[in-house]
């Protein structure tokens, strides 16, 4: 009946132990400082993100202001400059809520 026997470079079975305990050890240790590496990447990026929807949330703001401002009111033109040209779809959207809009 074949087995498979382990077999290791070390002369004795107590040399062999005390290598795997320290290489556990070191790889232990990179783990850790992969997490902390992570842990500092994710909150970097949660700030960024955070900072970006704060903003969205603040141009969302605006932009539900100034279409709101002709709901009963005499003012008949509201202007926004955007960083960014609206996708097709948010000017449709804006066109089917009767709001007259220019891009460039």
């Amino acid at each position: 009946m074949p087995s498979d026997v382990a077999k290791s470079e070390e002369p004795s079975l107590d040399l062999a132990k005390t290598n795997l305990a320290n290489r556990i050890t070191e790889l232990t240790s990179s783990l850790d400082q992969a997490r902390k590496e992570m842990k500092q990447f994710q909150d970097k990026a949660a700030e960024s993100l955070n900072q970006m929807a704060d903003q969205v949330q603040d141009s969302l703001m605006q932009m539900q202001a100034i279409l709101k401002l002709g709901e009963g009111t005499q003012a008949s033109k509201a202007f926004a400059w955007l960083t960014k040209p609206p996708t097709p779809r948010i000017l449709s959207s804006l066109s089917s809520h009767g709001a007259l809009y220019e891009t460039e």
